[in-house]
């Protein structure tokens, strides 16, 4: 990880993430909305992040329970940590629902 975890992403980026870890380390409550945790995810995604997009999808999960895109990033992240089995039946689960999304 650069010294700067920031460095490759805008400013935007960086305030919601921070606004997110901090909304996790002291139990706060504000919201975020289902673009700017989407946002969130993926930066995790992108600097590897393993521990913190588990905790960035389970939030945003409970929050958006029926999000197709939301659930789309579980399935991601399931097969970043080796839960194959469980991404492609939420794949599967996911293409029932929009079975024109090729996503």
């Amino acid at each position: 990880m650069p010294l700067n975890r920031f460095e490759s992403f805008d400013n935007k980026v960086k305030e919601l993430v921070l606004k997110f870890e901090s909304i996790m380390s002291e139990r706060k409550i504000q919201y975020l909305d289902i673009d700017e945790l989407e946002d969130v995810i993926d930066f995790y995604l992108e600097t590897g992040d393993v521990v913190m997009m588990e905790e960035a999808v389970r939030y945003a999960a409970k929050i958006f329970p029926a999000s197709v895109s939301i659930k789309l990033r579980r399935a991601q992240f399931l097969g970043i940590t080796g839960k194959y089995d469980a991404a492609v039946s939420l794949l599967h689960e996911l293409k029932k629902i929009e079975p024109d999304n090729c996503e």
